[in-house]
């Protein structure tokens, strides 16, 4: 796990309560800003509850600048609006092991149950031999 996995799980377990906790990317945000790669997004937030987090948010946001030298970017999403914008961040991604880089775990954002989707990079369709056929 490096840091920004382990600053995610962090956020997202001990401060915010298990709520969705994101790095922001081209599926949340729309374009570039500075300071991008090191902004979460948190989800789920009522607004009466965002200055409560605010002191431990603070707290971590200090140790990773003393320790890190990094600038953590927090926004804040309603559940409304995670609900209306947002709502597949909810869902659970299902680790699976990855049997072109054996040892390598992949992440799905999507659970599997009730879909009918592949990723050939994980599970090919044809046995190797077939497939230059």
């Amino acid at each position: 796990m490096n840091e920004r996995d382990f600053i995610r799980e962090y956020v997202s377990r001990r401060i915010v309560g298990g709520r969705p906790v994101r790095w922001a990317d081209g599926r949340t945000t729309l374009g570039d800003f500075d300071g991008r790669e090191w902004t979460l997004e948190l989800f789920d937030i009522p607004l009466n509850e965002r200055r409560l987090l605010q002191d431990p948010l603070w707290a971590l946001r200090k140790q990773v600048w003393e320790q890190m030298g990094r600038a953590l970017v927090f926004i804040f999403h309603t559940p409304e609006a995670t609900e209306r914008h947002y709502a597949w961040v909810r869902r659970k991604e299902l680790p699976l092991l990855d049997t072109v880089q054996p040892g390598k775990v992949r992440l799905f954002p999507f659970p599997l149950t009730g879909q009918r989707r592949m990723d050939r990079r994980v599970i090919p369709a044809k046995p190797p031999n077939e497939r230059a056929a």
